[in-house]
């Protein structure tokens, strides 16, 4: 299959300019949700929305989207974006990147991780512990970032996937959901 799954919003919409970076999920009632990143015209303060459907053909974008936005003076304050969901019992928890600027590598832009949740897929608590990484300060900015979470299913032990604070390396996590 090839082509457009979910589409840049119209003018004045918050994903005009872009979007990017999907995660998806399929949850037991077989409905696909897929998680990305966009921004609005000439911005780079990219947002989480979702989209779902019965299939990959007929996703329709959430009409409370976004639904993860910049937290407004934390760690995340600039950007959130590359959510990856997993299913928790009765909530789906994404590891999501953020960013205190916007998605450029630079040195005062600080790169991290952290996990947020949802009973609805529309309102989200972040964890109290975010971020469980941050960018070392480097030229770049870049680093502890673009987190991937899994599940083994031998053992239903969770891991996080990401780059290393100096971003020269990937590392792995055990992460406990509570």
């Amino acid at each position: 299959m090839q082509g457009e799954l979910i589409k840049h919003g119209g003018a004045g919409a918050w994903d005009e300019g872009a979007t990017a970076t999907p995660g998806a999920m399929v949850r037991s009632d077989g409905q696909i949700y897929v998680f990305y990143a966009g921004f609005g015209a000439g911005g780079q303060h990219m947002s989480v929305g979702v989209a779902s459907g019965s299939s990959l053909l007929t996703l329709k974008k959430h009409a409370q989207n976004p639904i993860l936005v910049p937290a407004a003076g934390a760690w995340d304050g600039g950007q959130v974006s590359m959510a990856r969901p997993i299913q928790e019992g009765s909530y789906t928890c994404l590891a999501y990147e953020g960013a205190n600027l916007d998605f450029t590598c630079e040195a005062t832009n600080r790169y991290g991780w952290g996990l947020a949740r949802s009973l609805d897929l529309v309102n989200w608590e972040r964890l109290g512990s975010n971020p469980l990484g941050l960018s070392a300060q480097n030229p770049y900015g870049c680093g502890n970032d673009m987190p991937s979470i899994y599940r083994r299913d031998w053992d239903q032990v969770v891991f996080v996937y990401h780059t290393s604070a100096d971003t020269r390396t990937l590392v792995r996590e055990f992460l406990a959901v509570d």
